[in-house]
């Protein structure tokens, strides 16, 4: 990783008015304010008690599959964040691969002037 990119992120996280993992993802310029909406939605939709799940599912796809679903729907919802901050930090890593690789072929060919 660049030493600029290693240095930013060495910085301690600023205050992010409590958003679990913000931190990173500020550092790394990641904005999912609208995909944490959309978890928080989908957490207020589940029901601790009967329908259970997604409560305006039932009664389909059945009380047992809208628990599995439901909970899966949640799991992918809640994982994206933190994909997007493991990608971000392959984006600097291929950053620093692209710029090493630039700095190593500008010298691969020569030129020289031959009158």
């Amino acid at each position: 990783m660049r030493a600029s990119d290693v240095a930013r992120l060495s910085e301690p996280y600023p205050d992010c008015d409590r958003m679990r993992n913000a931190g990173p993802m500020v550092i790394l310029g990641i904005d999912i304010q609208t995909w944490r909406r959309l978890e928080s939605t989908i957490l207020g939709d589940l029901n601790e008690q009967f329908p259970y799940g997604v409560g305006w599912w039932s009664p389909n796809p059945g009380t047992k599959r809208r628990i599995l679903i439901s909970d899966q729907l949640y799991a992918c919802a809640a994982s994206v964040s933190d994909n997007l901050v493991e990608a971000g930090l392959h984006r600097l890593e291929f950053l620093d691969h692209a710029e090493r690789e630039s700095d190593r072929r500008a010298d691969a060919v020569q030129f020289r002037d031959r009158g």
